[in-house]
């Protein structure tokens, strides 16, 4: 029993860690369901147990780990009273969590200063343009459209987004499609760039984190506090829901 209630409480530490995570799993094809080795299995699961605990460098005694697994499967009375192994899974569930907490806090604050730094650095670049609320772009490409979107428009577009370290975690022509979205339901920092466009423009839009995913970020693409830059295309306007 003590065992099984503990191994939903390691993975809180996770949440630092979530940015590392592959991008596209989601869209990896089912296979089918692998043939159950006992030996193959039962190792696993210890496996498993041991590799979180050591991660999350929770001091336990291994043979007691073990009598507890073997008790509890076997439906023996436990050798440690009910109520006191729930208030030590309590205990380490109160650890675990304040442990997640400054691992978030640690990485959001470094997040934050390296964001400032760039959105920083590249303000001095050529051809970049800085709005009054931190939004920075520059022009790659100029349309001939006159019509700007609103709010309630809805546009439809080409985009690629990426980390300031040039890694891409999302794109449109990578899915193989534009998206079409009401201006006023996305992020902060395209409803302030997107009125800015007109059809056929391509702009390269740096978003400082308060109006990207800000201190919560997009687990797992996008950490927090993270300065985000995108490729926009605007390819279609279409104002009928005004």
């Amino acid at each position: 029993m003590a065992l099984l209630a503990l191994i939903p409480l390691l993975p809180l530490v996770a949440l630092a860690q979530q940015a590392q995570a592959p991008a596209h799993a989601a869209s990896v094809p089912a296979t089918a369901p692998v043939p159950i080795n006992r030996d193959q299995l039962s190792y696993a699961v210890g496996f498993e147990v041991g590799s979180n605990l050591a991660g999350n460098k929770v001091d336990v005694d291994i043979k007691r780990v073990m009598q507890g697994l073997q008790d509890a499967y076997a439906k023996e009375t436990p050798a440690v009273p009910v109520a006191d192994m729930r208030a030590q899974l309590a205990g380490l569930q109160q650890r675990l969590r304040a442990q997640a907490l400054a691992n978030y806090k640690k990485v959001a604050a470094n997040n934050l200063q390296q964001s400032e730094a760039f959105m920083a650095t590249n303000k001095a670049k050529p051809g970049v343009i800085t709005l009054p609320d931190g939004i920075e772009y520059r022009v790659l490409e100029s349309g001939k459209g006159t019509q700007h979107p609103v709010g309630t428009s809805k546009v439809t577009l080409h985009f690629r987004a990426s980390l300031p370290n040039g890694s891409e975690f999302a794109s449109s022509y990578a899915d193989g499609k534009p998206i079409t979205f009401q201006v006023d339901k996305m992020i902060r920092g395209w409803q302030a760039i997107l009125p800015r466009m007109v059809v056929g423009d391509r702009w390269q839009v740096f978003v400082p984190p308060q109006l990207a995913f800000g201190p919560v970020g997009q687990p797992p693409r996008v950490g927090p506090n993270m300065a985000v830059v995108f490729e926009l295309k605007l390819l279609k306007i279409d104002n009928s829901g005004k």
